[in-house]
């Protein structure tokens, strides 16, 4: 098996190439599901997140960015 032949078929199944592969058909639905079943159940390394929790992230991320541009003058070190 040579290696491109070898990637485009671990690649059948991703999910960023799967509704092209359907499109295409180079996969059919069944087979979708037959893989699907393969899948482990891996629910117990879920963490669920909410919404708010999430933009909280983003709001701190931004924060931090922000507190990093800024010196401790209150202005924006200048540029070499």
């Amino acid at each position: 098996m040579t290696l491109l032949h070898k990637s485009i078929k671990e690649k059948k199944y991703d999910i960023r190439i799967l509704e092209k592969n359907l499109e295409r058909g180079a996969v059919a639905l069944e087979d979708i599901e037959k893989e699907l079943k393969h899948l482990p159940d891996d629910a117990a390394n879920a963490e669920w997140v909410s919404p708010e929790k999430i933009g909280d992230m983003i709001d701190d991320k931004i924060e931090g960015e922000s507190q990093k541009a800024v010196g401790e003058n209150g202005q924006a070190p200048l540029e070499h």
